[in-house]
């Protein structure tokens, strides 16, 4: 169980830049907004009414209540706090569209999505053959453990007999715990190395 958390620990990855990255959490719902006094200009903004984040279907407002429009930009930007009565218009944006609409701010920054699924992070695109090369050095570390590994398991003579324990019980053959041993110490290793490469990359 140690073993297990110590690896978790080493694989996160630090340098992982999310590609959402705003005040408002990806799980919410964001609109593309329309102010009366903004002279048509639109922006995508999260919105908060009496502090809870308004849902795809929640934009059926009275016209005095407060909303808290949270722009949909990266960083910590300030809300706008308006009259429902002072907002053009509110058009939900779907997920999918807001992932597109950031992955285009990045690609535009100069950075590349590199990776697939929930591993996938964002690479600046000059930095994308370091990252490449890191992954494979990382992935040849890890294969080189795993086969002394097995090299090592399949040397052991497991038909020794076992050394009785004290009191007349019969305790594990001692292959066991050097075999466990060397597990551990294989995969803190595999670990690392990709540790290592989450930060050269």
């Amino acid at each position: 169980m140690i073993w297990c958390a110590l690896i978790m620990a080493l694989s996160q990855p630090e340098s992982a830049m999310s590609v959402i990255a705003s005040a408002v959490p990806e799980r919410e719902a964001t609109f593309k907004v329309v102010l009366s006094s903004g002279g048509g200009q639109e922006f995508f903004a999260g919105i908060r009414v009496d502090g809870v984040w308004a849902g795809r279907n929640d934009t059926s407002w009275k016209p005095t209540e407060n909303l808290e429009l949270v722009p949909d930009v990266p960083g910590n930007a300030p809300p706008v706090r308006v009259l429902a009565r002072n907002v053009q218009s509110v058009v939900y944006e779907a997920p999918v569209m807001r992932r597109e609409r950031w992955l285009k701010y990045w690609q535009d920054m100069g950075y590349v999505l590199y990776g697939d699924g929930p591993q996938a992070r964002l690479v600046f695109a000059e930095d994308l053959p370091y990252a490449e090369r890191a992954r494979g050095m990382a992935a040849a570390a890890a294969a080189r453990q795993r086969d002394e590994m097995v090299s090592l398991l399949r040397s052991l003579n497991w038909s020794d007999p076992t050394v009785p324990a004290s009191g007349g019980n019969r305790g594990l053959p001692w292959q066991v715990y050097a075999a466990a041993g060397v597990a551990a110490i294989g995969m803190v290793m595999a670990a690392y190395a990709f540790y290592r490469w989450r930060q050269e990359s």
